[in-house]
């Protein structure tokens, strides 16, 4: 005999599973964000973050975790106020292009103001499809090289050190 279909009922307890253990895992992270617990940003994200701001340039996170922990990471890291947008996995997500979300809940119009940083390919994509003046690739995580320079990332950089450095003789 091949193998039984799962039934509606044996759905339903997967989902909630799963929804019960992301739930914890979420209030654990959340947990050892406030407790101190020792943790590592990309090196380079902090100065990153800083020169933005420091040159009135909008910064928006994005980010596949729900608000309420990119609300601890902002709290922890003391940087809520240079902070202009947040996108995360529990909000905004009627909208297909969190790129152009930004732009109008910020009154942007020119989307060669804006650049795309990221270590994703959906934002270098996002960003591309509204033509911002740069799509930057970045390998700290989710992409390779390739997966980049495939989906048009004008620059690519293999750390946010190096991005901060080219940037500081750029201007914005």
């Amino acid at each position: 005999m091949g193998e039984q279909p799962i039934s509606k009922i044996d759905n339903i307890y997967i989902d909630y599973a799963t929804a019960n253990v992301y739930g914890k895992f979420i209030k654990n992270l959340k947990t050892s964000i406030n407790e101190n617990i020792d943790y590592n940003v990309i090196p380079g994200t902090m100065t990153l973050i800083k020169n933005l701001h420091s040159n009135d340039i909008k910064i928006c996170l994005n980010t596949n975790y729900p608000y309420s922990v990119m609300n601890c990471f902002m709290d922890k890291l003391d940087i809520r106020h240079m902070i202009d947008g947040c996108m995360s996995d529990n909000i905004n997500k009627p909208f297909d292009n969190n790129v152009k979300y930004f732009m109008k809940t910020h009154n942007i119009n020119d989307p060669q103001q804006v650049m795309c940083i990221s270590d994703k390919i959906s934002d270098i994509k996002e960003g591309n499809e509204i033509n911002v003046k740069y799509s930057i690739g970045v390998l700290t995580g989710d992409s390779n090289f390739f997966d980049l320079k495939n989906n048009n990332s004008d620059y690519i950089f293999d750390s946010v050190n190096n991005l901060n450095h080219y940037l500081k003789y750029r201007k914005y």
